[in-house]
C-alpha cells in the first residue's frame, strides 16, 4: 500500500487592467499605513457516524462505542491555543454499517504593518497526520487562501489503494498583501472505517498550522499577523508536535502504515 501526499499547484491571481482613475487610486492606496482590522469570526463544525447513529456539533462529538453500537467515532475542532482538527474511528467485526467522522475549521488572518498592498511572504508551518487500516480511509488537508494566491492545498490521503506516509511536517511559503481582509486558512480531516465482518478497521487524521512572516524578508519586523478573534497563532511546542504525531501514528499492530518525518 502506498500513501498519497498531494501538493496542489498554486494558482496565481488574475491580473486585472486598471483605468487611469483606478491606477491613481491604487497608487494612492499603497501610501496608506496598514492597520489591524477586526476579522470575521472563525467557524468550526464536526460530525460523527456509527452504525446509522449520527452526531453533529460545532467543536466536538462522539458516537457509538457501547453495547448495541460497537463501532465508535470521535471528532474535534479547536482554535486555541492553536487551531487543530482531529478525528478517529474504529469498526470491529461486529459492526453493521461501520463508522465515519469529519471535522473542519476556517479562520481568517491579516498581514498588519507597512503600507496597504505591500506583498509580504508568509510561512505556514503545519503538521498533517493520516493513518488507516487496509480497508479504511483517512484524509488530512490544509487549504490556504490569500489575495495573492487564491488556492494552496497540502494533503495526506490514506485509502484502501494507497497508505504508507503517516505524517507530514512542512513549511509552505505563500505571499499575501498587507491590509487584505479575506485571507483564510481551512483545516479539514475525514476518516471512514467500513464494516467488513472479518477485520477490525480504524483510521485517524489530524491537521494544524502556524502563520508567521518570513524572517528573511527585508523589514520583516515591520509586519505581524492578526487572526480571527478567539484563534491562537503560536508555534506548536515540540512536546505537542510529538503528541500530535503520536496520535496519527499510534495505532494497532495490524495497521500497515510506515511513517515519514520531514521537518524543515
Amino acid at each position: 500500500m502506498n500513501c498519497v501526499h498531494r501538493a496542489f499547484p498554486r494558482a496565481m491571481a488574475p491580473i486585472q487592467s486598471l483605468g487611469q482613475w483606478g491606477l491613481a487610486l491604487a497608487v494612492s492606496t499603497v501610501a496608506l499605513p496598514a492597520h489591524a482590522q477586526t476579522l470575521t469570526a472563525a467557524s468550526t463544525f464536526v460530525q460523527c457516524f456509527a452504525d446509522g447513529n449520527n452526531s453533529f456539533h460545532s467543536t466536538e462529538c462522539t458516537q457509538g462505542g457501547f453495547p448495541g453500537v460497537p463501532p465508535s467515532a470521535f471528532s474535534s475542532a479547536t482554535l486555541s491555543p492553536f487551531p487543530s482538527v482531529s478525528v478517529e474511528v474504529t469498526s470491529p467485526p461486529a459492526s453493521v454499517l461501520g463508522a465515519g467522522a469529519d471535522a473542519n475549521a476556517t479562520y481568517w488572518f491579516q498581514v498588519n504593518g507597512g503600507n496597504v498592498g505591500d506583498v509580504v511572504p508568509l510561512l505556514f508551518e503545519f503538521n498533517l497526520g493520516a493513518t488507516s487500516t487496509p480497508d479504511s480511509t483517512a484524509l488530512a488537508r490544509i487549504i490556504i487562501r490569500t489575495s495573492e494566491v487564491p488556492f494552496t492545498v497540502e494533503e495526506l490521503n490514506c485509502n484502501p489503494q494507497s497508505c504508507d506516509v503517516a505524517t507530514l511536517s512542512d513549511t509552505l511559503s505563500v505571499p499575501a498583501r498587507s491590509g487584505a481582509m479575506l485571507d483564510s486558512v481551512t483545516l479539514y480531516v475525514m476518516v471512514q472505517a467500513p464494516a467488513t465482518r472479518i477485520s477490525h478497521e480504524s483510521a485517524r487524521a489530524i491537521a494544524d498550522p502556524y502563520i508567521f512572516v518570513d524572517p528573511a524578508f527585508p523589514n520583516a519586523q515591520l509586519y505581524s499577523i492578526v487572526v480571527s478573534p478567539g484563534v491562537g497563532n503560536v508555534r506548536v511546542p515540540e512536546p505537542a508536535i510529538l503528541w500530535i504525531l503520536s496520535i496519527a501514528l499510534s495505532s494497532f499492530g495490524f495497521v500497515r502504515c510506515r511513517k515519514l518525518f520531514s521537518f524543515d
